[in-house]
């Protein structure tokens, strides 16, 4: 990893440390977001902070421990994947919009999509990239 690093210029993005539920949800708190370190590319580049995933419903695409670089945003659109707020909980998924439902999928199909009303649902951001700190990774 230390390898990787000088490789890269260094960027600093504040990542909740709470993880995100990829499975059933997790509450992230402002108050557990800390200033951490990444190599700095186009995508790390445009987060506005990070998440880590904690669950398996969005596996392959992201799995336990995968630190997702988000970019705020108020909405979406069909196929993109965010972070969510809803029930108390808050989530990873593949967002759509059908008719006056939103419909949250997860990747791994163990997982029923969840169905919601727009008004219950606060979308927190775009999900652009993974890095994961085993591999050394960034996508």
């Amino acid at each position: 990893i230390i390898e990787l690093f000088y490789l890269f210029e260094l960027i600093e993005i504040g990542t909740y440390q709470e993880p995100v539920s990829a499975g059933y949800g997790n509450v992230i708190d402002d108050s557990t977001m800390k200033l951490q370190v990444y190599p700095q590319t186009k995508v790390s580049s445009q987060a506005d902070y990070c998440v880590i995933v904690s669950g398996d419903s969005m596996f392959p695409l992201y799995e336990e421990g995968d630190i997702l670089f988000v970019k705020k945003a108020e909405t979406l659109k069909n196929n993109e994947i965010g972070i969510f707020f809803h029930n108390n909980e808050t989530i990873c998924k593949r967002y759509n919009l059908k008719g006056d439902i939103v419909i949250l999928i997860s990747e791994n199909k163990e997982y029923e999509p969840r169905k919601v009303l727009p008004e219950e649902l606060v979308i927190r951001g775009k999900v652009l990239g993974k890095y994961h700190v085993d591999w050394g990774f960034l996508s």
